[in-house]
């Protein structure tokens, strides 16, 4: 079986790590964003505003917000 191991240079890297380390969260989060709008595809245009707080509210349970996921 192969491994890849990622190497951090903390704390320099650290958000870089954050990111990584909360890349399997995102990936959730983003698919539950899909489904959200396959559900509701027969609604002409959907709010951007709407879209925005679906995100924020899936990180938040998650205890995650976006400076978890994003590089710095």
């Amino acid at each position: 079986m192969s491994k890849i191991t990622f190497e951090f240079n903390l704390p320099e890297e650290d958000s870089e790590f954050e990111a990584c380390a909360n890349a399997r969260n995102l990936a959730t989060i983003l698919w539950d964003l899909d489904q959200w709008l396959q559900e509701d595809q027969h609604m002409e245009m959907i709010p951007a505003w709407e879209v925005r707080s679906l995100i924020r509210e899936k990180l938040r349970e998650r205890g995650m917000t976006w400076e978890c996921v994003i590089w710095k």
